[in-house]
């Protein structure tokens, strides 16, 4: 998300709403609102979080760094061309979770979709840091994918073994799922499509050919 603006509403509470937790003076709640542009479809959607009393603005909410905003509308997830049906779907679930603010639950999902798109190139054996690897040693992804891949396993292992004291950042979240889509753009994606460019220049090439073939009968021949 492109920040358009940020900015807050600050809300008095009278001392007498809060008399059940002692003598307080009265307080000032904090309710951050703002709106950003999607950085997928480009259109403008608003966020508002209530802060806890006891809780100030800060710096990382100028950047929406703060988890638990609320979008409206939610952000769009990217589409996957290319990409198996059942892959697809858990990568747009990753992004769909990250635009509602749950960030472990994005990340949680990029790492079964880079364990996925193992299985579904016949790496069914090891545990997941074997399978990356695997997906290295047949070429399907470039030495830095498959460390970016690594990342996504370290990421994902905290949450999906209970180790979330540690809340990642909003930043971690957008590294987590740019490097789940770059899996996908290696292994599916862009095959596919160098073979759709490939099949068209073909296609064109055949099609001049057959009226232009040289004086021995054979057709030119690329260089």
């Amino acid at each position: 998300m492109t920040r358009v603006w940020v900015n807050y509403i600050e809300t008095l509470i009278p001392a007498s709403f809060i008399e059940h937790v002692g003598t307080l003076p009265a307080r000032i709640a904090y309710t951050i609102q703002g709106a950003a542009t999607c950085d997928n479809c480009g259109r403008v959607s608003v966020a508002f979080r209530q802060l806890a009393s006891n809780e100030a603005p800060s710096a990382a909410d100028e950047t929406f760094g703060r988890p638990g905003l609320t979008w409206h509308p939610p952000q769009q997830a990217p589409d996957f061309p290319d990409v198996p049906n059942a892959i697809r779907r858990a990568a747009k679930e990753a992004h769909t979770a990250s635009a509602v603010g749950a960030g472990m639950a994005a990340i949680l999902m990029a790492r079964t979709v880079v364990e996925a798109t193992a299985k579904n190139n016949g790496i069914n054996t090891g545990a997941l840091v074997a399978k990356i690897d695997a997906l290295a040693s047949r070429n399907l992804i470039r030495p830095s994918t498959q460390e970016a891949a690594h990342e996504i396993r370290h990421f994902g292992n905290d949450m999906a073994h209970g180790d979330i004291d540690d809340e990642p950042t909003s930043e971690d979240v957008a590294d987590v799922l740019a490097f789940m889509d770059e899996v996908l753009q290696e292994v599916f994606i862009g095959p596919k499509r160098i073979a759709r460019l490939k099949e068209r220049r073909e296609a064109r090439r055949d099609a001049d050919a057959g009226g232009e073939a040289t004086l021995d009968g054979s057709a030119d021949q690329d260089d």
